[in-house]
């Protein structure tokens, strides 16, 4: 199952709000072979870089679904086990990729003990770990795959999103403890990340026991 950016995504079973991500859902059940098995378990939560690598692959398999003819449901499988292939190949290479350089740690490492919840701006980022906020940027670019303000948005959410799973917080305590402006603001942000609003995600994860 594939939605697009602006589409509803998520499962049949639990369609959730439109997003600016593309989604690609897969039921592992029909893939009987072992070697496919080990392939998609092996597969990370997450790849910080590599997308661009993926999107020839992804746009043969959307471009497939677009055009049904006679022959798409086979067009549709070649073109899925390629973007499978592909996804697994990188994966394997992000467990190879060698490790961040020292500065890049260090300046993440700073941000992990940085305990204040107020908004963080990149140049108080750079000035924290002694860099020039021009190769800061390069450094996030380069090896996260992101820009700092990106990277600092996402890490603001991360940390939203783990104390909405905690009853005791209200969502709007939740927005002004992490700077959000407002909770319009909050709602805005973290439904363009995950894909619903914060309240929805809330009672989510609080139904699933996580």
């Amino acid at each position: 199952h594939i939605s697009q950016p602006e589409q509803l995504h998520g499962t049949p079973e639990e369609l959730l709000h439109p997003c600016t991500l593309s989604w690609f859902h897969l039921d592992p059940g029909p893939f009987s072979d072992p070697a496919w098995r080990r392939l998609l378990a092996g597969l990370p939560l997450f790849l910080p870089r590599g997308a661009q690598e993926l999107m020839p692959t992804w746009e043969r398999l959307l471009q497939e679904c677009r055009q049904p003819r006679r022959d798409s449901r086979l067009a549709v499988e070649a073109a899925l086990f390629s973007f499978l292939v592909a996804l697994g190949r990188l994966a394997r290479a992000e467990g190879n990729a060698p490790t961040l350089p020292q500065t890049l740690n260090r300046a993440l490492q700073w941000l992990d003990s940085c305990q204040a919840e107020e908004e963080l701006s990149v140049q108080a980022w750079a000035d924290g770990v002694g860099l020039h906020r021009a190769h800061l940027h390069e450094l996030c670019a380069k090896h996260l795959g992101v820009f700092p303000q990106r990277y600092l948005m996402e890490r603001r959410l991360r940390r939203a999103a783990d104390r909405l799973t905690e009853k005791s917080a209200s969502i709007t305590d939740i927005a002004y403890e992490f700077a959000f402006s407002s909770t319009q603001h909050f709602a805005t942000a973290f439904k363009a990340r995950y894909g619903c609003s914060p309240s929805a995600f809330r009672r989510q994860k609080l139904l699933s026991g996580a």
